[in-house]
């Protein structure tokens, strides 16, 4: 809400699934759920390592929020 953001199908907490985006589980286990490609996956994160750069690598598109005003996309 904070940074206008709306219209998702469903929210992955890394928290509640007791996963990590750090080895790249939580991509994967996001994907298996809602039976869909990586290529369809959108990630919104604070984090550059493991939010942003390991989203990419997974072959994952998103924004990287660098604080609640302003986004950047990738």
């Amino acid at each position: 809400d904070n940074c206008d953001i709306s219209g998702f199908e469903k929210m992955f907490l890394s928290c509640e699934y007791g996963s990590s985006k750090t080895d790249g589980v939580l991509f994967d286990l996001c994907c298996s759920e809602l039976q869909i490609q990586k290529s369809q996956l959108f990630h919104i994160g604070d984090g550059w390592k493991n939010d942003f750069l390991r989203a990419r690598m997974k072959g994952i598109a998103g924004f990287w929020v660098r604080d609640k005003k302003r986004l950047d996309y990738d």
